[in-house]
């Protein structure tokens, strides 16, 4: 079974269906046959640091193995499938929240590894969710990567707080590049 996973939830390929073969825009085929859509192919250039993140703590937090849980936050549910789908057949463990003041409560539970931040969230908006992280709540080791469909919207985020962003359709080469850099599966030893 082949499971094509995009920006609008996922459906299932035809049991014939080949999806290396299948007409699918701008799609990845991952070697499990999971085939992941991106509506563009746009580039969204270079891994840019842009906050005055603890690098310390960032460091600490990626030796450890138990940091592996991705907090999911996005008031469209279709989104969080998506996400969950791609992020848990990568290994990681994920959790949700679809409105920021959850968030905010998931984060300070279960301190995840690395936060995707939606930026129009209800009962509590992701520019709020950030400020309240920082500065209210002093949360400098948790990553945060902003997910907005608006690149104007970078500047103000990494005022609140944010450490990277992620444009929608979303770019599965950039969300790779990422994760790779917050959360890595694979510690790599010094030196390597």
């Amino acid at each position: 079974m082949t499971i094509v996973v995009c920006c609008h939830g996922s459906l299932q390929l035809p049991r014939y269906a080949n999806p290396r073969e299948a007409e699918l825009d701008c799609a990845t085929v991952f070697e499990n046959e999971a085939v992941i859509m991106s509506s563009t192919s746009k580039q969204t250039g270079p891994l840019q640091k842009s906050s005055n993140l603890n690098q310390a703590a960032i460091a600490a937090k990626r030796a450890k193995s138990v940091d592996r849980l991705i907090l999911i936050a996005d008031d469209n549910d279709d989104t969080r499938m998506m996400f969950a789908t791609v992020l848990t057949a990568r290994g990681y463990r994920v959790a949700e929240a679809g409105d920021g003041e959850k968030a905010i409560e998931v984060i300070l539970r279960e301190n995840p590894g690395l936060v995707l931040l939606d930026l129009e969230l209800p009962r509590l908006n992701g520019l709020s969710v950030l400020r309240r992280l920082r500065n209210e709540l002093k949360r400098i080791d948790v990553p945060v990567v902003v997910i907005t469909g608006y690149e104007q919207h970078f500047e103000t985020a990494v005022a609140a707080g944010c450490d990277d962003y992620l444009l929608k359709p979303i770019d599965f080469e950039r969300l790779e590049t990422l994760l790779d850099y917050y959360l890595p599966l694979e510690v790599k030893a010094k030196g390597a």
